[in-house]
């Protein structure tokens, strides 16, 4: 089964590049700051109560991930990519490291080897939520670069991971379960390590936009548009529901069945007004695509596929009331002269002309369409399509009279109409009757003058042409 592949958004994705350049500088320089800080006694002085919650091992681990995903990302050199392997090993020994020390309770000589850490309980240990962003990160930037099947999904599944544990840390630090985000007091998840894992895993996400899983919300079309749109809200939503249950309940005094009660009338109103948006704004894209595939580029009419799918429809409702349809079948004479001889923006100018013309002198409800090139066709319901052509023909005629214009105007027409005591009974059919009866006129039209035919462009009036 061929697998879609969405196309993607130029534009969007060049500002995603620029994002996620500066999201890795900024992580770059809360790491660095962090690790400078336990090197330098001087810099402690100027760092925030708690920078130290980062551990050495964890500062040096974010720096090491950032030069892999950097070379990953924009190196296609072997020895480089090569580099970036050995880079993401180390990463994964010291954060594997931690998560072996938290399991058999045994410190480990790498944990303090960038720094003593004397004061913690269990010197250089990263958190658990911290060593597994790490490990899990560490084997995306391993899967990174290769075009096999079963590493794009690792690289979707993992970034699906990352996202979804910073989440559940940044949940614990908003609602205060402390065992979320840390085993202990000077065992934990920091805020600027929490800030570097936003960012890491938002850029890997961006990675992720251009070619896996996630491509779809860097796409041009409505499900992307729709998923960037929804995307804030459905990320922030459940947070702020359960942030104002806890307000009510905590700040405001309430019981937790007023709480709840409030909560869920809450949470109902802003899905109810979510939904209505969402609604709306699938309708007004759905719209914008219709208009697309409906209409004719160039004269702003029915194209084809809007003809057939309208004039369909219109049949449906004569059959179903007992009225009658007529289809008129209309062809420019001596398009291709004009093309030929005055160049093709002129016999542009004559196709949408003639289209306004028809818009003009049949009513609002009737479809007309431009079939493609010099075919134009009409559905018509209002049973006074001769009186509609005849206004035409005499409106045509007077506007090549007045030459005003580099070119005449002439056509043949054929026309098919639907009622109830004759036999054509499918759109198919009328369209086809109607195509046949013009060309009957068109070549009954030639053939008497076959001598003195002259081109469209140099006679001296157009000539109507209409069936009856």
């Amino acid at each position: 089964m061929t697998k879609t592949v969405p196309h993607l958004n130029p534009k969007l994705l060049y500002r995603l590049k620029q994002l996620q350049l500066g999201l890795m500088a900024l992580s770059a320089l809360i790491a660095l700051t962090v690790l400078l800080g336990w090197f330098s006694s001087n810099v402690q002085t100027f760092l925030p109560d708690g920078w130290d919650l980062m551990k050495a091992n964890t500062a040096a681990c974010t720096l090491l991930s950032l030069c892999a995903m950097a070379i990953s990302y924009y190196q296609t050199n072997p020895a480089r990519i090569l580099a970036g392997q050995v880079i993401v090993g180390i990463v994964l020994l010291i954060a594997g490291t931690a998560l072996l020390g938290h399991a058999t309770r045994e410190p480990f000589y790498l944990e303090t080897l960038l720094a003593s850490d004397h004061q913690s309980l269990a010197p250089g240990r990263m958190s658990i939520q911290t060593s597994l962003f790490f490990v899990m990160l560490g084997f995306a930037c391993i899967c990174e670069g290769k075009d096999d099947p079963t590493c794009s999904l690792i690289r979707d599944l993992v970034c699906s991971l990352l996202v979804t544990l910073v989440f559940v840390v940044a949940a614990g630090y908003l609602f205060g379960a402390s065992t979320l985000f840390g085993q202990g007091s000077d065992i934990r998840t920091s805020p600027q390590t929490l800030v570097s894992m936003v960012l890491l895993a938002t850029s890997l996400l961006i990675t992720r936009m251009q070619q896996g899983y996630f491509a779809i919300l860097a796409g041009i079309g409505i499900g992307s548009e729709i998923s960037r749109a929804v995307l804030p809200l459905a990320v922030s939503l459940p947070f702020l529901i359960i942030s104002c249950s806890v307000w009510l309940s905590q700040g405001k005094g309430m019981s937790p069945a007023l709480a709840s009660a409030l909560t869920a009338s809450l949470s109902a109103g802003s899905l109810f007004v979510v939904l209505v948006w969402l609604s709306r704004k699938i309708n007004g894209m759905e719209a914008e695509l219709r208009d697309i595939s409906l209409v004719d580029d160039l004269t702003k009419i029915n194209n084809r596929r809007g003809f057939f799918m309208l004039g369909e429809h219109m049949l449906f409702e004569a059959h179903r009331d007992g009225r009658t349809i007529t289809v008129l079948f209309l062809d420019l004479d001596g398009l291709k002269a004009i093309n030929d001889t005055l160049g093709h923006d002129i016999g542009s100018d004559l196709l949408k002309h003639v289209a306004t013309l028809l818009r003009d002198h049949f009513r609002k409800s009737d479809v007309v369409a431009r079939l493609g090139g010099d075919e134009f066709a009409v559905v018509s319901s209002s049973g006074d399509t001769q009186i509609a052509l005849k206004r035409l023909e005499r409106v045509v005629n007077a506007i090549n009279k007045a030459g005003k214009r580099p070119y005449h105007i002439s056509y043949s027409a054929g026309e098919a109409t639907f009622s109830a005591d004759n036999s054509l009974t499918s759109f198919s059919e009328l369209v086809a009757t109607a195509d046949a009866r013009m060309y009957e006129r068109k070549r009954a039209k030639k053939q008497p003058r076959q001598s003195s035919l002259r081109s469209a462009t140099s006679s001296p009036a157009g000539e109507v042409e209409t069936a009856s």
